[in-house]
């Protein structure tokens, strides 16, 4: 796993750039653990998940914009923990855009890429904190 900055490198408009950071988790084959930095290329394969952890300030980020920009980089799967709601939404992407399932309490999360996974949401909520 490695952790990174919210901001993402040029953006939709910004393909010419190539490069998009993740903003808070990004898990990857082994192969992708070589890079010390959270980007991804285009030519890259994406990463296996990718983990947003809500915040005040980007809580509409990553909500919204997030579905749109990890849709078009073909992740398929993004989670969103968000502490202030003490919610769990799993997002899953079929046929180029997401489906999203939303856990709360003691919910035990249902992930497709990780399908022996066994969390509840709120294990996942206390190990932010």
């Amino acid at each position: 796993m490695r952790r990174g900055s919210p901001l993402l490198e040029g953006g939709l408009g910004g393909i010419k750039g190539k490069r998009f950071n993740f903003s808070d988790i990004l898990l990857e084959q082994w192969e992708g653990l070589k890079k010390q930095e959270s980007v991804i290329t285009f030519n890259e394969a994406p990463p296996l998940l990718v983990v947003e952890v809500v915040s005040p300030t980007t809580a509409a980020a990553d909500y919204r914009a997030k579905h749109t920009e990890y849709a078009v980089l073909n992740i398929p799967e993004y989670w969103i923990v968000d502490s202030i709601q003490s919610l769990v939404t799993i997002c899953t992407l079929r046929d180029g855009a997401y489906d999203d399932r939303v856990f709360q309490a003691d919910q035990m999360l249902v992930s497709p890429t990780f399908s022996e996974l066994n969390l509840t949401a709120t294990q996942v909520l206390a190990a932010e904190r």
